[in-house]
């Protein structure tokens, strides 16, 4: 199966220190490094060199859709770490369905930072749609037009599911997962914990260093 990702440099350290390392040898692994112009705090959530970089990570969804036609791929932001392998239960969370995401809040709101994913013509229109909405909307990331589209405009016949992969403290068991009010708390049962609430670089890693010494 393959495995997608992309970072620009300001993510390196959370790529290639925690991210790659954690995948082991399960995956075909597809990761892109995108160019970075400006200060790694013009890169910062909300900004508009930000929401210009979830654009390119939307480019290579579609390419990766086109290229895996009737097949199966995981997208992956960098900032997580896997404690176990997790593609069985990727495997068994998109069974009949065309697209499995991650759950961000517990209204409903859809992570776009951790996905498996069909390649058919229905994922290609739904990932079109986010970005058409994200170059109307300069102001809006991946996830903000992801959430608008599924909610308002998703293509006909499209299956999706939550999956059991939770944000934040990520658990099998989803009466234990953990929000963004709490990020980084310890559950039963983890198979990946992701970065939350950080704003930049040192942040997320002193977030992965105190995990580390808990773990």
């Amino acid at each position: 199966m393959k495995l997608y990702a992309l970072y620009t440099p300001s993510h390196e350290a959370l790529a290639k220190e925690w991210f790659l390392p954690s995948l082991g040898d399960h995956y075909d692994l597809r990761v892109a490094r995108q160019a970075q112009n400006g200060a790694s705090d013009d890169h910062r959530y909300g900004t508009q060199a930000f929401n210009r970089t979830t654009l390119a990570k939307v480019e290579l969804i579609i390419q990766a859709i086109d290229d895996n036609h009737d097949d199966v791929f995981v997208f992956s932001d960098v900032d997580i770490q896997f404690f176990e392998p997790a593609r069985e239960a990727l495997e068994a969370s998109i069974r009949g369905r065309d697209i499995a995401f991650q759950q961000n809040q517990l209204n409903g709101e859809i992570n776009s930072g951790f996905f498996i994913c069909r390649g058919n013509a229905r994922t290609r229109r739904l990932w079109e749609r986010v970005r058409e909405v994200m170059r109307d909307r300069p102001e809006w990331n991946d996830q903000d037009a992801l959430n608008h589209v599924m909610f308002r405009r998703a293509p006909a016949g499209f299956r999706n599911r939550v999956s059991e992969f939770r944000d934040a403290a990520q658990t099998r068991r989803p009466r234990h997962a953990r929000y963004r009010d709490a990020p980084g708390l310890p559950c039963p049962d983890p198979v990946s914990k992701r970065v939350r609430c950080s704003m930049g670089v040192p942040a997320d890693r002193v977030f992965h260093d105190r995990n580390d010494e808990r773990n």
